[in-house]
């Protein structure tokens, strides 16, 4: 990396420090919170964001994942990987599903509701 590279990426490097996610996340906590129509207002822009970030993700996500299971068929470890793969899974979301009912009888969640056919 040239001199002026290093510059220039250095120049950006506040941006991966947490104290401005938590001042953005504060601005707009505020927005929301204090001015509806501004917050009404930023709304689309924020929609925006989220669906070009996820945009981004999934797909980061998915050659990550056939990477990873090119690299265990290779190794030829696959089978017992995946056991532990789908036992970590199924606990995962046994896990998740029991917090959320607990939860959600704890609180009464719901109770208020009317059932219409």
């Amino acid at each position: 990396m040239t001199a002026s590279g290093a510059k220039r990426a250095a120049g950006w490097s506040w941006l991966l420090r947490l104290v401005p996610i938590v001042l953005g996340l504060a601005v707009g906590l505020a927005i929301g919170t204090f001015s509806r129509d501004a917050g009404l207002l930023l709304g689309p822009f924020g929609q925006l964001y989220l669906s070009l970030l996820l945009m981004c993700v999934i797909p980061i996500i998915g050659a990550a994942v056939v990477s990873s299971l090119g690299r265990m068929v290779s190794t030829h470890r696959l089978g017992k990987n995946m056991v532990v793969i789908v036992a970590v899974f199924w606990i995962g979301m046994l896990l998740a599903s029991l917090t959320g009912t607990l939860i959600g009888w704890a609180t009464g969640v719901g109770e208020n509701l009317e059932m219409s056919p």
